[in-house]
């Protein structure tokens, strides 16, 4: 038997073409059942998309004849999709097997003998008349001849370098044909790998140990393997050639001098921004043409060739560095990877075809036993495989201090619980869509709450009608009872009469009486009944409440990513900043392992690098020297912290330095004429002119300061995130800046409160993170004085706003005030706010105004109330008046006070009417028609009752009936004409008397209309604009 053995390299490049095939067959998309449609577009479809890729990767690695048989099935499905063809059970057997033919071709590749049997049966195969366009004769006998001149390609000499480097050899452009499954598990593995290198790196510069490179090493040699699969080629080569400089430089300590640690430290930096670029969370590197460049030369020098980075200056112009996209060249791409070959052939004559198609048939169940047995993934696969099969979550380890970059997880840390987990990758739109059905449940729960609980309220109200009811039953039993037992004692009886002492006499009232009162009776414990199980559900709901808040933790725990994630990048930020300064600092991050939304973290990852940049260029001395003077260390400390406080996140970036020049900031805002050269201010009022645009102390523009544009665009991006910034500074001590962001931006615990208005009630959510303390209270505990109200609070007093006013409304009462909700502002005071109705403490579902919406300051969002209402979300602190100084809020009131009078001159009460009618269908009837008018409608069941309405109301018009109990209409009318306040109250009586003579007592009691029943839509509505024009 003659075996040709398979290099490392070779047995890659078909280990991964077996694979594959092994993920078709486990897919199931390559199986035809008897029954199964065979139009199935999805899975069709599918198939040959993967039988075109495989076809075009045999045909790269020189696997011709294979190739040709995968584009063959590929138009065989394709016509079986175009005709709808749907396989019998033989063609099922034969459009299913064909995977395990091209792996036992695959299985016996390097050996010469048993591969010929696999060919004979692979064409066997592809010529079964089973097939839509089964092989030809002529056909096979090309790709028999095909198969004979096959060989496995392979790059011969890794040594041989390129010329020059392209500018396509540096780019990161993913084409559009890439399958999406490779390249999101090089996504989700590539932040992973990029920290283990920057890891390895950072060891080797402290320790300067070189076996502290060989996790860079193989860490570049995975990321290579994986970017070259996707097809990222300025990656690939970027750790190509670390790879190689890696491999030699080892060998040749005495050339690791500086210059090495600086290319070294610049790759890793390069390496960690083209991650950032692919994963979407940045822009590209605009220095991987010149890293590309200068790794070519060390890697030439080590190797003793001549430096052509001269030649390269000379042939081709470094990007843009605003230009990202990579411009054409006339000459075609030149990489690593199109250089000679090395072919490894395994050819066969037709004769030693035909000599070993007599021996045992290839698909004997051995030989696919032994097919399958060899299938297993080997330990050491290559990372394009494992980076597409097994995503894993970002790390999370625990860090105390980042120096640089943060601490390495431990290894084997994790119990086999945790090692054996599984993984899946959601995309984000996917999360996102989730939360937001999440958001919708939990609304529509709070909504079916909100209607038990009015439905519960209405059961109430219908027991104490019922009670009523039963106790008005009760008195017509006695009733009835009592007038039955008078009639039989006026009665005389006969001697052969019976009394009625000696026997009870019933009449039919006594029947309807006892019915009502059994009645009455069944209905009370039916209601009963209801109430029950309007409790149960109602107990259901709040159940189904805790399990929907439980979940949607769950689902924002999809969003969570530790701060640790973006460490390398602070990291970084700091290094570059502190190169181009020239000054040594030392980054300290505290508190990576905190969780925070994805989304609040990358947004506030620009803003906190602006913040260590500044800090780095402002903050720290100039020199180590004048730090040694002022007693400190030579480097400089930068300290990052994060931590979780309560409904916020709160993030410090404090350095060591000299902290805010205050007289060189009162100048410059002096200068600017942002204030008086005599004007005095507070260190904390001048800490915030630092946060206007354009202000900078710096004469001189620099790459890292001086232009003005800097920490107001921080700001800035910190209140679109709905949080707040703060600066604490001691000369000489250093400079503190606090950044307050809420944990989530989906959803927040809110205070629920109502504001009564002369024209309408306002609900308003108020957010709690603001909120210090609530306090119950009353307008005749406050403090008046100079046209201000105050609230002592801890021996101090503390101004107290209206939210009416605070809102840019004047309607609001301050007697009326039942709470106060104690606000703590960044700068350390308090500030009280008087609410008039405290309804709820409720985790809201906050929803964005929409691009189209007026975005008011102060209001974060809103929120669908249980009654299906909208409520504002309102987060104090940042509403505009809460900063206005006291004469600016005496001046605002005094104009709002003039509005509001304005509004009272030329206020209208809205029209009303009274119904009066015995009647409940009437009553209902015509409240209704009133409303459809757009009238406000009350109601009466006779005249006492309509007199108990007028107290309180003053009705447009009345529509009174002309018969009703204990006071009729004549009477009202009469009444209402003989009483000041409603003597011109038009009238309107409707009743179904039609006499002169009650028309005539009408007019005389003074209505002013009378209508007979049934009336028409027409003729009322006609009367009543007649009667209140």
């Amino acid at each position: 038997m003659t075996t040709q053995h398979l290099t490392e390299e070779q047995q890659e490049i078909v280990d991964l073409l077996r694979n594959e095939l092994a993920d078709i067959i486990d897919s199931g998309i390559s199986q035809f059942g008897a029954t199964q449609e065979t139009d199935d577009r999805v899975s069709l479809d599918e198939l040959t998309f993967r039988l075109e890729h495989i076809g075009n990767a045999l045909n790269m690695a020189g696997m011709s004849g294979l190739a040709s048989c995968a584009h063959h099935l590929q138009r065989n499905f394709e016509q079986v999709a175009q005709q709808q063809l749907q396989a019998n059970s033989d063609q099922a057997l034969i459009w299913s097997s064909w995977p395990e033919k091209m792996l036992g071709y695959l299985q016996y590749f390097s050996d010469i003998q048993k591969v010929a049997g696999a060919v004979h049966s692979l064409l066997d195969h592809l010529q079964s008349n089973l097939w839509p366009a089964p092989l030809t004769d002529e056909e096979r006998g090309a790709l028999t001849e095909e198969f004979s001149t096959s060989h496995l390609d392979l790059p011969a000499d890794e040594d041989n370098l390129p010329a020059v480097i392209t500018q396509e050899m540096a780019s990161l452009v993913i084409g559009d044909d890439i399958r999406k499954d490779l390249l999101d598990g090089m996504l989700q593995e590539l932040p992973k790998q990029v920290q283990q290198f920057e890891q390895s790196v950072e060891n080797y510069l402290k320790n300067k140990q070189t076996d502290a490179l060989a996790p860079a090493q193989r860490t570049a040699h995975t990321v290579k393997g994986a970017a070259n699969v996707v097809g990222v080629t300025g990656l690939a080569n970027l750790m190509h050639y670390m790879e190689d400089l890696l491999e030699t430089v080892v060998r040749k300590p005495a050339m690791m001098t500086s210059d090495f640690d600086n290319l070294l430290q610049d790759s890793a930096d390069c390496l960690a921004i083209s991650s950032e670029y692919l994963c979407g969370m940045g822009s590209a590197p605009d220095n991987i043409f010149d890293i590309l460049c200068q790794l070519l030369d060390w890697v030439r020098k080590l190797k003793g060739e001549s430096s052509s980075a001269k030649q390269q200056e000379a042939l081709v112009t470094p990007a843009s560095e605003s230009q990202p996209a990579e411009p054409e060249l006339p000459e075609p791409a030149q990489t690593d990877t199109t250089q000679e070959l090395a072919e490894v052939e395994f050819a066969f004559s037709d004769d030693d075809l035909a000599q070993l198609e007599a021996q045992a048939p290839f698909n004997s169940e051995a030989d696919l036993a032994a097919i399958d047995s060899e299938l297993a993934v080997p330990p050491e696969a290559p990372a394009a495989e494992a980076a597409a099969e097994s995503p894993v979550a970002p790390a999370t380890g625990e860090t105390s201090a980042v120096e640089a970059t943060t601490t390495p997880p431990a290894e084997d840390s994790a119990s086999d619980e945790e090692a054996e987990q599984f993984h899946l990758s959601v995309p984000e739109n996917t999360a996102q869509e989730l939360l937001r059905l999440s958001g919708e449940l939990h609304i529509n729960n709070t909504q079916v709450m909100a209607q038990l609980d009015t439905l519960l309220s209405s059961a109430e109200l219908a027991d104490r009608y019922h009670k009523r009811i039963r106790a008005m039953s009760a008195d017509l039993e006695a009733l009835v009872q009592t007038q039955s037992a008078l009639r039989a004692a006026s009665m005389k009886y006969e001697d052969n009469e019976i009394d009625p002492l000696e026997m009870e006499r019933y009449s039919e009232l006594h029947t309807f009486s006892q019915q009502l009162l059994e009645l009455a009776t069944d209905s009370y414990e039916a209601i009963e009944h209801m109430e029950d199980q309007i409790k149960e559900v109602a107990s259901l709901s709040y159940s189904q409440k805790i399990l929907n808040q439980e979940n949607q933790r769950q689902l924002l725990k999809l969003r969570l990513v530790p701060v640790s994630t973006m460490s390398s990048r602070f990291a970084r930020c700091v290094r570059q900043a502190s190169r181009l300064t020239g000054k040594a600092a030392r980054l300290e991050i505290k508190g990576d392992d905190l969780l925070i939304d994805s989304r609040v973290l990358f947004s506030i990852a620009d803003p906190i690098m602006h913040l260590l940049r500044n800090a780095v260029d402002h903050g720290l001395e100039s020199s180590a020297q004048q730090r040694e003077a002022n007693n400190k260390a030579p480097e400089g400390l930068i300290v990052l912290s994060f931590r979780s406080d309560g409904e916020s996140i709160r993030i410090q970036c404090r350095d060591d330095g000299n902290g805010l020049d205050y007289k060189k900031i009162h100048a410059t805002a002096a200068r600017k004429g942002l204030i008086e050269a005599s004007t005095p201010l507070t260190e904390q009022q001048m800490a915030n002119l630092v946060l206007l645009a354009g202000f900078s102390t710096r004469a001189e523009v620099s790459q890292t300061s001086g232009r003005g544009i800097g920490l107001d665009a921080v700001q800035e991006e910190v209140r679109k995130l709905k949080g707040t910034m703060s600066i604490v500074s001691t000369r000489g001590e250093g400079c503190c800046f606090n950044i307050d962001v809420p944990s989530s931006i989906l959803t927040g615990h809110a205070l629920l409160v109502r504001s009564h208005g002369r024209t309408q009630n306002v609900v308003y959510g108020l957010v709690t993170r603001s909120i210090q303390s609530i306090v119950y209270t009353s307008a005749d505990e406050l403090i008046y004085r100079s046209g201000h109200y105050y609230y002592v609070l801890d021996e101090k007093e503390i101004p107290v706003y209206t939210l009416d006013e605070l809102m840019g409304r004047s309607e609001q009462d301050i007697k009326l005030t039942s709470s106060l909700i104690i606000c703590a502002k960044p700068d350390g005071t308090h500030a009280a706010v008087a609410v008039q109705t405290l309804l709820a403490s409720e985790d809201l579902v906050i929803k964005p105004l929409n691009k189209f919406s007026y975005h008011p300051e102060g209001v974060v969002g809103a929120t669908i109330l249980g009654d299906g209402s909208v409520a504002p979300v309102v987060d104090l602190l940042e509403l505009p008046a809460m900063h206005l100084s006291q004469q600016e809020i005496e001046q605002q009131r005094l104009q709002r006070a003039r509005i509001a009078a304005l509004e009272a001159e030329n206020y209208k009460a809205p029209l009303s009417a009274l119904i009066v009618d015995d009647s409940l269908s009437a009553r209902r009837t015509l409240a209704q028609f009133i409303s459809d008018m757009g009238m406000e409608a009350y109601t009466a069941k006779d005249g006492f009752d309509a007199i108990n309405v007028l107290k309180d109301k003053k009705p447009s018009i009345m529509l009174v009936d002309l018969e009703m109990p204990r006071m009729n209409g004549l009477e009202l009318t009469a009444h209402l004409r003989s009483r000041e306040d409603t003597r011109n109250i038009p009238v309107i009586m409707i009743t179904s008397r039609t006499t002169e003579k009650h028309r005539t007592m009408a007019k005389n009691a003074g209505v002013d209309t009378y209508l007979n029943k049934p009336w028409s839509d027409e003729e009322l509505l006609s009367t009543i604009q007649k009667e209140i024009a």
